[in-house]
Order: C-alpha cells, then structure tokens, then sequence
C-alpha cells in the first residue's frame, strides 16, 4: 500500500533540475541573506562583482529558466499545484523586494532569501510529488 495521494503512474525526468533548482534557489537566498552584511568587506577586497545588479539579475533569471524547465512539464504530468504557487509566491517576494529597495538593508536581505527559500521549497515539493508518482 502505497502512502502517496497520488494516483497516475508517470516517470519522473526533471529530477535533476528539481536538484538544480534547489542548489541554486538555496545559493541565491544565501547570497541575499549575507549580502548586507557582507558588502563593505566585499568592496574593500575588490569583489564587487558579487555584489552587482548583473550577479543579482543572473541568480533570479537562473532560478527562472531552471524552474520553468522543470516544473511546468512537472505540473503538466502531475497536476499538483503546490509547486508552482510556491516558486510564484517566491519570485513575487524576491521581485517586490528587490523593486521596494535597493539598498541592500539587512530587512531586504531577509525578504529576498525567504523568496529563494520559496523557490528551493517549491522544487523540493516538486520533487517528493515525482517520486510520489512514480511509486505509484
């Protein structure tokens, strides 16, 4: 007897992405979260590319094709929408935090990590929803 809520047999083939996706949803809520604390040590030691727009810009746009990729095909096969609402809900935080403030306050680096907290959660249900399938 099986112990998922799911009933259709499909395989699983964004696994990969899905662990991708949590890697670097989970370095971009690390990366916002230490930023503000972080940056004047950064600037004085030369590495202010860590700390620029363009780095920012292609974490989040990372994270974007990664979970498209993976969890839109996912949604398709499986139909469960947890996934997808959880990776909405944390690029809309990431998104509206990063338009609110540009500052890098220790408050916008909390917000923008709970958003990449939300990205990595949402692949992390993704994942366990696939593998819950495929045992079915």
């Amino acid at each position: 007897m099986s112990t998922c809520s799911v009933t259709p047999a499909i395989r699983h083939e964004g696994g990969f992405l899905d662990r991708l996706g949590v890697f670097l949803s989970s370095a971009c809520a690390l990366h916002c979260f230490l930023m503000p604390f972080a940056l004047g040590f950064l600037v004085m030691n030369g590495v202010e590319w860590f700390a620029s727009e363009l780095m920012e810009l292609a974490l989040v746009g990372t994270a974007l094709v990664v979970g498209l990729t993976s969890l839109v095909p996912s949604y398709v096969r499986h139909r469960n929408p947890l996934a997808l609402i959880l990776f909405g809900a944390g690029l809309l935080v990431i998104a509206a935090s990063h338009l609110a403030s540009h500052d890098h306050t220790p408050f916008t680096g909390l917000l923008m990590a709970f958003g990449g907290g939300l990205v990595a959660a949402a692949h992390y249900r993704n994942r366990k929803v696939c593998a819950c399938i495929a045992h079915a």
